[in-house]
């Protein structure tokens, strides 16, 4: 007796592409009764595509010139494990980009 619904993060429904940072909300008569944060490991800007910009994203945080934060960092850490970002999750997220090798969610 419990519904299912897919909402942005400011809780307007989600259209198009699910990507990290969209919430999985579980209502019943009408209220969120739980939530749950969607995270795709690779899609860093919440898109719903692992592309050119995520890893941009990663190169950036990397050098220290615009961190990713919350689940973005969740979804930019592609070895999942630790919570610092390296050259490997670069590595694995171009990788995906060039279908070398696709990321495991």
């Amino acid at each position: 007796d419990a519904t299912v619904e897919l909402v942005n993060s400011d809780g307007t429904a989600r259209t198009g592409n699910v990507g990290t940072g969209s919430i999985l909300q579980i209502k019943k008569n009408n209220k969120v009764v739980d939530q749950y944060p969607v995270v795709i490991y690779g899609d860093n800007n919440g898109d719903g595509v692992i592309n050119i910009v995520d890893l941009a994203n990663i190169q950036k945080h990397i050098l220290n010139v615009s961190k990713l934060q919350g689940v973005y960092l969740e979804a930019a850490n592609t070895k999942k494990k630790g919570n610092e970002l390296t050259i490997l999750d670069l590595a694995n997220v171009q990788k995906h980009i060039l279908k070398v090798s696709l990321i495991s969610q």
